[in-house]
């Protein structure tokens, strides 16, 4: 175990906090909360599952007993049993109550039957009733106490005077009068659902709530085995338990002292900024960008991926665990995350074996935060792979380490194989290095989010980083060089997450660099949209949006690395598009011509590139084109209406008295110098002061929208004057000049003394006797029953009168009195109600003369003249916005094609769209005069009903104006198209090329760049054990032995190790992929999501690799097995043929050996035998007895050997019988004698 492995045990270290694994979706529990601090949860504390009722109690239940619905559903009847309110119990009896959760901003329903796939421990259940859920049921805070869940719908208050002053139910119906009698009713007839509009000032406004977001599941990350990957911490006491354990100080300074002084490893940090991958002859290579060099505060930012390595000869664990907790920059949120990572590694991984320590190799861990709004994830793996290495004797300073095992020791953790590994098969190889054997190291491995990696192994990480994976060092020279920097790159985030480079030169134009979204879009199909996304710039921590007017000062910027741009969907969101005084350092001039002065795509041919002149006939033609179009080109598809009924013929655009831009604009300056300031008169009427201010803005709106007209055609030709078809355009302006002066001469109409006294006057235009009370929202009802509803200034400005007159259903509705007197008489009621209400108060709004209360009702008249101007005003502001908006578009064209230098770039040409834009422009400038000159015609003509369109100034007509607009934008959108088809990339653009891989994918490039190296000269460990296993094989048939077998056992022996390592590997890979899968993470992480398909499909062909390997391990052993039984068969064929060869030796030396033993003795030179005179044939007479006498006694032995050993065996044993025989017949004498004796 190792050294840690008990001193730091976070559950059972003295005066130390415990940390809890919770499970999946998981909250902290708000029990046992005292003084406002919450304690940790402990280790030894059950899951809980919490229940909120009705009344807001929240109560814990045991997951393990409430787990099933059926066994909640009765601890929840138990539960509302103890409360007053009974009828809880039967409603949910009878299953007529809802649970629900909390996720994201929603309260979301469960069902029944998907209780267990939603429901997890330490999740707060809600439970309420059927009748109770009208209202969508929303979070209403982020704190613990605005989270209190009320089910119930607030009413709306609805006042609605209907009885006389005095009575106290305010909602008991009351006889009408008749106003002749002098009485006026204030009652309505309508029902109580007509009057929704009447309810609240902002009706109008409400729209439908957005539709839920499906719930998202969450799925665990499992083994093979079905054990869990990945715990989740609460770290919200992080900085609590951080202080109780000693932790090194994070900075660089002493990161890099404890690096430095590092007893046994070495350490090197890669401060990455970019890892892409190039293709090369089929051959894809990951290319590692880091910057060289020390820092500083401009290029920090373009560091994406710290990267921390220690290698040595052996690892150190608590030096390793130490550099992991010193990593600079990081929360103690994290840092709490990474020792509780480290220490569940510690505690479940690590082993002993003989020679020092090893992690179980292919541990995967994986470490989430919980009850955090963003949670952070540490990974932690132990990647297994093969490498030849010296094998170093052990000593007692490596009990504590983590050396690298040799091949057999990796599989015999706790035997001594010294002597097994110098038979190891690579010794036998005819290339093998000298004193080198095949060891099976790890690397180990901790991915801090996608910001930081510390790994350790035995080598430098350049060891690691070959051929497939290449590390470059940025050539930081090129910064601040201008255009001669190729380095610097527009770096885009796009909506699903990934991040993609583009070099500054692809992306030297606004339209380019949309033109590369929108080919990622086409050529990825993914689901983000790219008709309406923004460009967000990122710079020194704030966003600013990048429009193709300040892209050329973006573009300019090359100082640092990146030009961070973020893709998003557009949005109402405000965001500045202003920059910094260091982006526009270098101004540059803007030397764009007009739209129609760009060169046709024939003369952009013949000019080839350089500046662009104003090319003058090329604008005289465009313009010819329009003006045809306009003398010969009807629109159609429009509702039928006065505005657009003009544009069915030519005749208006032919009737068109032409003037120019000065003309008109003189005008209107002049209209302005003589129309009054429109502040209020004390001695006018409120309706006077009204119109009075309507007639003194209209000039200077009149004047906003010719000044919009001018800019808007000035980015079509130089010169806005002098064609006939811009003076047209004049002559329509100088129209809307003559409305605006007609209108502005209206002063208000005065008060007549008959109104209020002659029972028979009636309105001099209108001619009615018909009079209103003003409410906020004030239309004119009786000239048009679709008017627009203009939020006219109430008299005195007083809103909370207004507001009661607006709850009352009649003044709502402004349905008319025929008598004044009846309609200040209701005024009178609703004053005296507002004042006798409890807590109310007289104020100076309800006590007044009548003459005040004048100011409060209007006749037909007044109303009319009111509406007009209004609507005039409201014509106008409309024209201006759309006109704006199509200005703005069109200045984004303009913007658009421009170079960092400011000049139009040399890729654009005319678009002809453009002359459909300018065609449909005119109309709608053309349309902005008919509704102004439709609304003083009407006006005059005091025409009454009719539908609502025909008047310019309703709803429908204002929307006419919109039509015309949205039918300009579609061609000038269709131009846009055009200008961005015009850069369009020369050959496909593959999203992976342009890909930056985060920190988890270079890791997933080391994983496979590990498993899959070759060890020597190109060669696998897999390729060099099938060349050994070939030579065996040659050897078995051409030179077998004995000696063969055990070189087969042995080769069997570490094939079966090398299969082992393979599943190791496979576990590692399919586990490290489990955990990369953004499914598994407690909250979806767009990045996460969108890179995990390139490391998946990276991953998955690490698994193939391996199981291909691991098919030919096993057809290697496979193959051993007959190759031992032919070494057995040859061996035993090969000592047959050494039997007849001993048995011909054995022959002549059985013969020849007597002869030689009886020369030998008649040959001694001694006096007896030298003295002899026998002659030869005392030799034979002597030889040959005695070499027949020893062959027969040598055959005797051979044949009957046996059976001479066994005989004197057989001799004894028959004597001994017959010894124990005749002893026992003595014995019997002896009982014999005894007995009878």
């Amino acid at each position: 175990m190792a050294e840690d492995a008990t001193t730091l045990d976070l559950s059972i270290a003295p005066g130390r906090l415990p940390i809890a694994d919770h499970p999946r979706g998981s909250a902290a529990s708000d029990l046992n909360s005292r003084e406002g601090v919450r304690d940790p949860p402990q280790l030894d504390t059950p899951p809980l599952l919490f229940v909120l009722d009705g009344t807001g109690n929240k109560v814990p239940l045991l997951w393990e007993q409430a787990k099933e619905f059926s066994r909640f559903k009765s601890y929840v009847e138990e539960l509302h049993a103890r409360m007053e309110d009974k009828s809880w119990v039967e409603k949910i009896r009878k299953d007529e109550f809802h649970v629900a959760i909390e996720a994201s901003n929603e309260v979301r329903v469960i069902l029944p039957s998907l209780w267990n796939d939603f429901v997890h421990p330490g999740m707060t259940v809600l439970v309420f009733m059927f009748d109770e859920t009208k209202a969508p049921l929303k979070k209403t805070g982020s704190s613990q106490a605005q989270r209190e869940f009320s089910p119930t719908r607030p009413e709306v208050e609805i006042m609605d005077v209907d009885v006389d002053v005095g009575q106290t139910s305010e909602h008991e119906p009351s006889t009408g009068t008749n106003s002749s009698d002098g009485e006026s009713s204030v009652r309505s007839d309508e029902d109580d659902s007509e009057v929704g509009d009447s309810v609240s000032d902002n009706d109008d406004e409400n729209s439908e709530a957005p539709s839920a977001k499906p719930i998202r599941a969450v799925v665990q990350p499992v083994d093979e085995g079905g054990n869990p990957l990945s715990f989740t911490m609460d770290t919200r006491w992080a900085a609590r338990f951080l202080s109780s354990v000693k932790i090194e100080d994070s900075s660089k300074e002493s990161l890099t002292k404890t690096l430095r002084n590092g007893r046994e490893m070495a350490a090197e940090t890669l401060k990455i900024t970019k890892a892409v991958t190039t293709t090369t002859d089929s051959r894809t290579t990951l290319e590692v960008y880091t910057l060289p060099g020390p820092e500083n505060s401009v290029l920090s930012s373009s560091i994406g991926i710290r990267w921390y390595h220690l290698h040595g000869e052996a690892l150190g664990w608590s030096q390793y665990k130490t550099t992991c907790m010193t990593i600079p920059d990081i929360s103690e949120r994290t840092r709490c995350l990474i020792l509780k990572t480290l220490h569940k590694v510690e505690k479940e991984s690590v082993k002993a074996f003989l020679g020092g320590l090893f992690i179980e190799p292919g541990t995967v861990v994986r470490g989430d935060e919980c009850n955090q709004a963003e949670p952070q994830s540490v990974i932690f793996s132990c990647t297994p792979y093969f490498d030849i290495q010296k094998s170093h004797p052990s000593s007692p300073d490596t009990d504590r380490l983590h050396p690298a095992r040799t091949l057999i020791q990796s599989y015999y953790p706790y035997e001594p194989v010294r002597d097994r590994d110098e038979e190891q098969a690579y010794r036998s190889i005819g290339n093998a290095r000298e004193g080198g054997l095949i060891h099976v190291p790890a690397l180990w491995m901790l991915n801090v989010g996608n910001r930081a990696v510390v790994t350790c192994g035995y080598g430098p990480l350049s060891s690691d980083f070959i051929k497939s994976i290449k590390v470059i060092q940025e050539d930081l020279k090129q910064l601040g060089a201008g255009t001669g920097n190729s380095k610097t790159s527009v770096r885009f985030t796009v909506p699903d997450g990934r991040v993609l480079l583009y070099s500054s030169q692809e992306c030297g134009t606004f339209f380019q660099a949309e033109q590369r979204v929108k080919e990622l879009r086409r050529f990825t199909r993914d689901s983000w949209p790219t008709n309406n996304v923004q460009f967000l710039l990122q710079q020194q921590g704030k966003e600013t949006k990048a429009t193709p007017a300040n892209w050329p000062a973006i573009i300019r910027q090359r100082q640092a690395l990146f030009i961070d741009v973020a893709v998003v969907k557009d949005n109402s969101e405000k965001l500045s598009s202003t920059f910094s005084p260091s982006l526009l350092a270098r101004p540059t001039h803007d030397s764009v011509p007009p739209f129609y002065h760009w060169p046709s795509a024939i003369s952009r041919d013949e000019m080839g590139s350089g500046p662009v002149a104003m090319d003058a006939k090329h604008a005289t033609k465009c313009l010819e084109r329009v003006e045809d179009a306009m003398l010969n080109v009807t629109l159609s598809g429009y509702a039928d209406g006065p505005v657009q009924r003009t544009f069915t013929s030519t005749k208006y655009y032919e009737s068109l008295r032409e003037d120019t831009f000065e003309n008109v604009e003189r005008s209107i300056t002049l209209q302005i110098h003589r129309t009054d300031s429109g502040s209020r008169q004390p001695q006018c009427t409120h309706h006077q002061n009204l119109v009075r201010g309507q007639s003194s803005k209209l000039p200077s709106k009149a004047h906003d929208f010719v000044k919009v007209v001018h800019d808007t055609l000035g980015l079509f030709v130089g010169d806005v004057n002098k064609p006939v078809l811009m003076r047209k355009v004049w002559g329509a302006t100088a129209n809307i000049a003559a409305v605006v002066e007609n209108l502005t001469k209206h002063r208000g109409y005065d008060l007549d003394p008959k109104e209020f006294t002659d029972p028979r006057w009636k309105t001099p235009k209108t001619q009615t006797r018909a009079w209103r009370i003003r409410t906020p929202a004030s239309t004119y009802t009786y000239a048009n029953e679709h008017a627009t509803k203009f939020h006219l200034p109430l008299p005195e400005n007083d809103k909370d009168f207004g507001a009661t007159l607006k709850r009352c259903r009649r003044c709502a509705r402004e349905i008319p009195f025929d008598n004044p007197d009846a309609a200040l008489e209701h005024l009178h009621k609703h004053a005296a109600a507002e004042a006798s209400k409890p807590g109310g108060s007289a104020s100076s709004s309800f006590v007044r003369d009548d003459e005040s209360w004048k100011d409060w009702i209007r006749n037909d008249d007044q109303a009319l003249l009111e509406s007009t101007m209004a609507g005039a005003c409201a014509v106008l502001d409309r024209a201006i916005e759309e006109a704006r908006k199509i200005y703005e578009a069109l200045k984004e064209l303009a913007d658009g094609v421009r170079t960092e230098q400011g000049n139009l770039s040399d890729l654009y040409s005319f678009p002809r769209k453009l002359l459909e834009t300018l065609h449909r422009l005119i109309v709608f400038y053309f349309a902005v005069e008919r509704s102004l000159h439709y609304t003083e015609k009407y006006f005059n003509e005091t025409k009454k009903g009719g539908y609502g369109e025909d008047y310019p100034y309703t709803d429908a007509g204002l929307e006419v104006l919109n039509s015309f607009r949205e039918s300009t934008e579609s061609s000038l959108l269709q131009a846009r198209e055009e200008l961005c088809d015009m850069v369009r990339s020369t050959t496909p653009n593959d999203a992976a090329e342009r890909l930056s891989w985060g920190a988890e994918s270079i890791s997933s490039w080391l994983i496979r760049r590990l498993i899959v190296k070759p060890l020597e000269k190109s060669m696998t460990v897999g390729d060099m054990y099938r060349e050994y296993l070939s030579t065996l094989q040659f050897q078995v048939n051409h030179r077998p032995g004995k000696r063969l077998l055990r070189s087969i056992n042995l080769l069997q022996e570490e094939l079966t190790i090398l299969a082992q390592v393979n599943d190791w590997q496979t576990q590692l890979v399919t586990n490290y992929m489990s955990v990369l899968d953004d499914a598994t993470y407690p909250m979806d992480n767009p990045s996460r999501r969108a890179l995990y398909p390139y490391e998946r499909h990276l991953l998955t062909s690490c698994l193939d690799n391996l199981a291909l390997t691991h098919e030919e391990y096993d057809d290697q052993i496979r193959r051993c097995g007959p190759l031992s039984a032919s070494t057995k068969q040859s061996a035993e064929i090969n000592e047959e043929d050494h039997g007849k060869a001993i048995l011909v030796f054995t022959i002549v030396t059985v013969i020849f050996l007597p002869l030689s033993f009886v020369t030998s003795y008649l040959g001694m030179n001694t006096s007896d035998i030298r003295d002899m005179e026998n002659k030869q044939s005392l030799f034979w007479e002597t030889a040959l007895p005695l070499t027949a006498g020893i062959m027969a006694t040598m055959l005797a032995i051979a044949y009957n050997g046996d059976e001479i050993r066994d005989g004197p065996a057989a001799l004894r044993a028959r004597h001994q019988r017959a010894a124990e025989e005749a002893r026992g017949e003595e014995s019997s004498r002896v009982a014999h004698h005894a007995l009878h004796g």
